[in-house]
């Protein structure tokens, strides 16, 4: 099912609880009640939505999601901006039948995630983009939207739940929370692949001590922040040229890097072979 709300707070206060739909919102003012049995992915495109569920606040930015798992209930509100009006889309889908990473519980407290850094949050923002244009067929459109996101749910709650158990801290809460500025900054290195970004500036986007970034960021994505970052921008490089898009020399600019020899080096020390060699054998791809 497919709906669109737009307009104000009138608009959109006591609604059903949604069942299994995709909701394209065009808001300048909201607020309303959340809490359903439905699994819900909250994204944002453009302008902010507060959501606050008991004492716990989170805002989520433009290019940010928040997934809400079931029954948990609580308060949705899009303050009154003098500009822009706020443009997002929920997507509500019931559970799947005992699927097999609820078997330690599914995640227990709203999370916020980049949309950049994960495989469901690109396909919101892909798909909010093609629900933005003026085109019939919207319905069908949202039933694949939909069908494509419950793909991508359960890995993205399996990595999710393993972050989670991988963090030291001994609340869930913290764990949540940690988590939660993790992910900000994880997403702030894929926002960013036009240079390096250095552990300070990590740690005053994600506020969290450079030290315990450095731990615990590793503990999560698998390699320390820079390691992590140079990667991900070695591999946007080295798929520009695949494609032919860009020479090595103007993709190790894109990409921040010194040079087409400097990043051909840093080619080589990640991944064990040269870029040329790369095209051809498919070594260091994801």
């Amino acid at each position: 099912m497919y709906e669109e709300i737009r307009g104000t707070f009138e608009a959109v206060e006591k609604r059903p609880q949604p069942v299994h739909r995709l909701v394209f919102s065009d808001l300048h003012k909201a607020y309303t009640e959340t809490g359903g049995t439905s699994f819900a992915l909250k994204y944002v495109a453009r302008g902010r939505v507060i959501h606050r569920y008991g004492a716990k606040q989170h805002v989520v930015q433009a290019g940010q999601f928040i997934c809400v798992p079931s029954n948990v209930a609580g308060e949705l509100e899009v303050p009154k901006s003098g500009g822009s009006s706020m443009i997002g889309i929920c997507a509500f889908m019931p559970m799947p039948e005992a699927p097999h990473w609820m078997a330690d519980g599914a995640i227990e407290q709203p999370l916020t995630f980049s949309a950049s850094s994960s495989r469901v949050g690109q396909m919101l923002q892909s798909a909010i983009s093609d629900l933005r244009r003026p085109a019939p067929g919207r319905t069908g459109r949202a039933e694949a939207v939909l069908a494509a996101l419950r793909s991508g749910l359960e890995p993205l709650l399996e990595e999710t739940l393993s972050n989670i158990d991988a963090l030291p801290a001994v609340r869930t809460s913290t764990r949540y929370e940690l988590l939660r500025r993790l992910n900000l900054a994880r997403g702030h290195l894929h926002d960013v692949t036009d240079r390096a970004v250095g552990i300070a500036e990590l740690a005053r986007v994600s506020g969290i001590s450079q030290f315990e970034l450095l731990r615990n960021f590793r503990r999560c994505f698998g390699a320390p922040p820079a390691t992590y970052h140079r990667r991900l921008r070695l591999r946007l490089a080295m798929r520009q040229v695949e494609r032919e898009a860009l020479t090595c020399a103007q993709a190790a600019q894109t990409f921040g890097f010194a040079d087409g020899s400097s990043f051909s080096h840093a080619y080589r020390r990640a991944f064990g072979a040269a870029p040329v060699r790369s095209l051809n054998t498919g070594v260091g791809g994801d």
